[in-house]
């Protein structure tokens, strides 16, 4: 379950992680802790990545790019959502707070601890430097396979489900909308109703195309063909995927991942009650 690469050793005072598929420069270790060694009273130090548009390989690759480059950029501050791409721990932490989740199958270990360190209110430093480089899928399979598993994550843990209800409403009223208002087209009492429901629909839609607009320009600029249909289909598949991967994450999350589930809600207890 636990990614990447982590060592502990009863004589070692901290842990650091990095993932899989990342490359790094020869700094990016002696940045990252060196805020333990400036002060000894910092428990985690949140690290930077990012993605090199430089090696982006196929269309799809570069379609995320340009969707989310904003995203996929991060010069860390200790208030930052930490991810096991890049960070480190005091092993007095890790151990108080009992460490990553075993109970979550794929995904949201990292983001759940990251939760319960900030619950707890542990000193934080940063290494804002990005020094980790993080690789990009090249198939829109895999893409959509990445998403079903950090969705599925959340949803075992029970975390962002406000994303879910709100990502979910609105996909679904859109679908419902433009049905119904296509069937009450067809009946003569109720074309006024119809024509609403479709105009409504279509006026959400529209919204999306807007802010795909900017995105399908930067991916046209790559030399990628079909840039506002790439844009359009990958960020709608990935909502789907990410929807039915947390309700199926949710579902086992009930029964298999109530320990997670406790140690949050009793984190978040104890921080409201400071």
């Amino acid at each position: 379950m636990q990614r990447g690469a982590r060592t502990k050793h009863r004589h070692c005072e901290g842990l650091a992680s990095t993932d899989i598929g990342c490359d790094w420069d020869p700094e990016w270790l002696e940045e990252l802790v060196k805020p333990f060694r400036s002060d000894p009273a910092i428990e985690v130090v949140v690290g930077s990545w990012g993605v090199k548009e430089e090696d982006l390989v196929g269309p799809w690759a570069k379609t995320e790019y340009a969707l989310k480059s904003g995203a996929l950029q991060t010069s860390s501050t200790p208030q930052t959502q930490a991810t096991s791409r890049s960070i480190a721990y005091r092993r007095d932490l890790w151990e108080r707070l009992g460490g990553y989740p075993e109970d979550l199958t794929l995904a949201a270990d990292d983001t759940t601890f990251d939760m319960l360190t900030k619950c707890d209110g542990a000193p934080a430093a940063s290494a804002p430097r990005i020094r980790c480089y993080w690789h990009r899928h090249e198939s829109l399979k895999a893409f959509l396979k990445e998403q079903y598993r950090y969705f599925y994550g959340n949803g075992e843990a029970n975390i962002t489900g406000r994303h879910f209800v709100l990502v979910g409403a609105r996909l679904g009223l859109e679908m419902i909308g433009l049905l119904a208002g296509l069937l009450l087209l067809a009946i003569a009492a109720t074309r006024w109703l119809g024509l609403a429901a479709v105009a409504a629909s279509l006026f959400s839609i529209g919204l999306r195309f807007r802010r795909w607009i900017p995105a399908a320009r930067r991916l046209s600029s790559m030399g990628v063909d079909h840039p506002l249909a790439r844009v359009a289909l990958f960020e709608t598949l990935c909502r789907f995927h990410g929807l039915r991967g947390w309700l199926k994450g949710w579902l086992r999350g009930n029964k298999a991942c109530r320990d997670i589930r406790r140690r949050l809600a009793k984190a978040h207890h104890g921080r409201s009650a400071k």
